[in-house]
């Protein structure tokens, strides 16, 4: 299903593109997801974190633990959540569901873990639910990306290549090479008040696998997900996650 960014900026891409799309991607944007033992170091009690989900959980709703309280994630499908913050430490981000025991007891279960790397500021962490649990597996999927300013600044793009294509991008002002399986942040000139900026995605024959126009905003930033055609030869498949970052606010005015 080829999208357009006409309707990709306010239409979500279908259930069915997501489910094949995000097995893909997965791989591409795990940045860090290691083994928990060499994560010594806690985080930041001012480290930040978000969730997003391309496909709504049969598990929901879920929580994540700070100290002895589980707060509840607010999910909607393929777009961020707000930000949370830890009130302690932690050096593992792990997800809850909830239940009754016995005597009709409120329960939690564990449901998805990962490692937080160390000194991590902001992290996206993405969600998915395994098709099929095994015996020693959970039932969600859980993996983190660098959301921070300084690795995704306002006014850029950050495109995830989940083909096995070496890809490059093109905006007028900007290129760069994007790897099969990797992520890379683009900084287009965008004017003052935003506007639409040319974009072009080549193949390593230098043939047009998509383009279009893409509407940049100084404070505005923007994941792009690059998954492989439906067809060999066919246009790659796109699909964005938007943000646009508050300014911060007015110290004299509060």
């Amino acid at each position: 299903m080829a999208l357009l960014l006409s309707s990709l900026l306010s239409y979500p891409p279908s259930h069915h593109f997501m489910r094949k799309f995000f097995a893909a991607t997965i791989l591409a944007v795990v940045l860090f997801s290691p083994s928990l033992h060499a994560q010594e170091e806690k985080t930041k009690s001012s480290f930040e974190f978000s969730f997003v989900t391309w496909k709504n959980l049969t598990v929901a709703p879920v929580f994540y633990p700070d100290g002895d309280k589980y707060h509840e994630i607010d999910l909607i499908r393929a777009q961020r959540s707000e930000l949370y913050r830890f009130k302690k430490p932690q050096t593992q981000m792990l997800l809850y569901t909830q239940g009754e025991n016995e005597e009709g007891e409120i329960v939690y279960k564990l449901a998805g873990k990962t490692a937080i790397k160390a000194g991590s500021s902001r992290i996206l962490f993405f969600i998915q639910e395994r098709v099929e649990v095994g015996p020693d597996q959970l039932p969600l999927i859980l993996s983190g990306i660098d959301d921070s300013l300084d690795a995704f600044p306002m006014g850029s793009f950050r495109f995830v290549n989940s083909t096995k294509l070496p890809l490059q991008v093109l905006f007028p002002s900007s290129r760069k090479a994007l790897p099969p399986q990797s992520a890379e942040v683009l900084i287009p000139k965008i004017p003052e008040l935003g506007g639409f900026i040319p974009i072009y995605i080549l193949d390593t024959d230098k043939n047009i696998v998509f383009q279009s126009r893409f509407f940049g905003q100084p404070r505005g930033r923007k994941m792009v997900f690059i998954a492989p055609p439906k067809k060999p030869g066919g246009k790659v498949n796109l699909a964005f996650l938007p943000q646009i970052i508050p300014p911060p606010a007015d110290k004299g005015s509060q």
